[in-house]
């Protein structure tokens, strides 16, 4: 080879590296992937402590009863009135008068819980009962009919006194709760009549008193006034069957 081939041949091969050195050198450095952050998995949130405490009725009769009711979680100890039970359950009370029960509890961040239920009793009250007072009327007695019980009768020539219940039943049925007394006296000056612990009352010489209500016995006084002036008591006796 002359040298004019060779100095074409080198000029060539210069020419091709300076090529391939400008081209290199305007890529510039590859540029790098970026790395993706590791995946974290959120946390699931805490459940917060809680404390229920329910009554089945708040409000029942004497005698009746109700069931108590509680739920908690996160919890330590729970106490019903002071007493430990388990953090979910149930208690019948049956409480006489009004009462209220306290659910307390200790949760496991240390903090506390206080629930309280109160349980309304009603309690009957009885009321009092007062018996009538007799209504004394002058009023035509009824017929006085035979009397089969030892009569009252006590006849004088010139004094007569009768005293009988209606219709001469001395002894009534138990479902018979009032019936009426009579009486008719001559020749007397004055008459009383009192029932058994209630004091005398004026009536006329003849009479009937209606309403007479008892339970058991009752005993009633008839006083005459005889024209020599002495004092005569007729009684009579009323009662219930056995």
């Amino acid at each position: 080879m002359n040298h004019t081939a060779s100095r074409l041949v080198a000029f060539a091969l210069f020419v091709l590296g300076a090529t391939l050195l400008a081209s290199c050198t305007a890529a510039g450095p590859a540029a790098e992937t970026p790395t993706a952050p590791p995946t974290t998995v959120p946390e699931e949130p805490t459940e917060a402590p809680t404390l229920l405490f329910l009554a089945d009725q708040r409000r029942v009769a004497l005698g009746e009863c109700t069931e108590l009711e509680w739920q908690s979680n996160r919890v330590v100890r729970v106490y019903l009135d002071g007493r430990q039970v388990d953090a979910v359950g149930s208690l019948e009370v049956c409480p006489e008068t009004t009462t209220s029960y306290e659910l307390t509890a200790v949760f496991d961040d240390g903090t506390e819980g206080r629930r309280v239920v109160k349980i309304q009793v009603d309690v009957p009250t009885e009321a009092a009962t007062e018996t009538p007072q007799p209504t004394l009327t002058s009023i035509p007695p009824t017929k006085a009919p035979e009397i089969t019980a030892t009569p009252t009768i006590t006849p004088t020539p010139e004094v007569s006194v009768e005293f009988y219940p209606d219709n001469g039943i001395y002894e009534l049925p138990r479902d018979q709760k009032c019936t009426a007394i009579n009486w008719k006296t001559s020749g007397v000056t004055n008459v009383q009549l009192e029932m058994e612990g209630r004091g005398r009352l004026p009536v006329g010489p003849e009479g009937r008193q209606d309403n007479v209500c008892f339970d058991g016995r009752v005993t009633f006084y008839l006083y005459v006034t005889l024209p020599d002036g002495r004092e005569e008591r007729h009684e009579m006796e009323l009662r219930h069957k056995n």
